[in-house]
């Protein structure tokens, strides 16, 4: 029987590494065996701010979830951060994990829906693939 690819489509991952942003590795310490022990080979990042957040605290705590998913790809050669197809097939190679940055809400973009254009320059067409 061929293996089994599971995608984890929402989870509260980034506010989790942002609480624990001052440890040494957190994503690997607290997020990665968990993963890799359930079979998940792609989980979805929801950045994440309640409506009590607006209109600034929604945006920082935003930008720190985008941190800590860059330093979780970073500090982590077998991580991926999937933004194209092919980092997502590049995601499903065994022993690798995929990380999608998602949006839930807009509370991040307070009372500016120009701060859309600055979210979307975070994809794949912007950034830097490892």
């Amino acid at each position: 029987m061929a293996p089994v690819s599971l995608a984890d489509a929402h989870s509260d991952l980034l506010m989790e590494l942002v609480h624990f942003r001052s440890e040494e590795r957190p994503f690997a310490a607290r997020w990665l065996p968990q993963l890799q022990a359930g079979g998940v080979q792609v989980q979805v990042c929801a950045l994440f701010s309640d409506d009590v957040d607006l209109p600034e605290l929604a945006l920082r705590k935003a930008l720190l979830g985008v941190g800590e998913f860059d330093r979780a790809v970073a500090e982590n050669a077998d991580v991926i951060a999937v933004r194209s197809a092919s980092d997502l097939e590049a995601a499903l190679e065994p022993g690798r994990t995929g990380l999608v940055l998602s949006i839930e809400g807009m509370e991040p973009l307070g009372y500016d829906a120009g701060l859309i254009d600055v979210f979307c320059s975070l994809g794949p067409a912007n950034r830097r693939h490892r």
